[in-house]
């Protein structure tokens, strides 16, 4: 999920060839809820959260977003 809108997304996701669904939080609604929003954009943060429903793993404080999302891989199949 991103601040980006949904336009921005869907470019994001041809251009990566993203292989599942972005959503666009542009309203910042979900960034605020879950104390990632930084002034106008929000942090780089994945949570990973089971099929319970629960928050199982935050990622977060890494600069590359390769090496962030292949932490967050780890994490999910690690469920």
């Amino acid at each position: 999920m991103s601040v980006d809108s949904l336009e921005t997304q869907r470019r994001f996701a041809e251009r990566h060839g993203a292989k599942f669904p972005l959503a666009s939080d542009a309203r910042k609604e979900v960034s605020k809820a879950f104390g990632v929003l930084k002034l106008m954009t929000a942090s780089r943060v994945t949570f990973v959260i089971g099929p319970d429903g629960v928050i199982r793993q935050v990622i977060s404080g890494l600069r590359r977003a390769e090496e962030h999302a292949d932490r967050a891989l780890e994490a999910v199949k690690s469920l």
